[in-house]
């Protein structure tokens, strides 16, 4: 019976996952976008009101 047990539990871990598809492609829905003002980010500027790009 333990065996039965054991392998049942061993299926069901076996046929779950717990990770994610993640995409960045623009026909997904992606967007770049600029951290400033998210989440409380702020963007180093460069002196004349312009924000630093990487």
């Amino acid at each position: 019976m333990k065996n039965l047990y054991f392998l049942a539990a061993a299926f069901f871990c076996s046929s779950i996952s717990a990770q994610n598809q993640i995409s960045f492609e623009t026909s997904e829905g992606y967007q770049l976008g600029s951290l400033n003002g998210q989440n409380s980010w702020q963007i180093t500027d460069d002196g004349e009101g312009n924000f630093v790009e990487n």
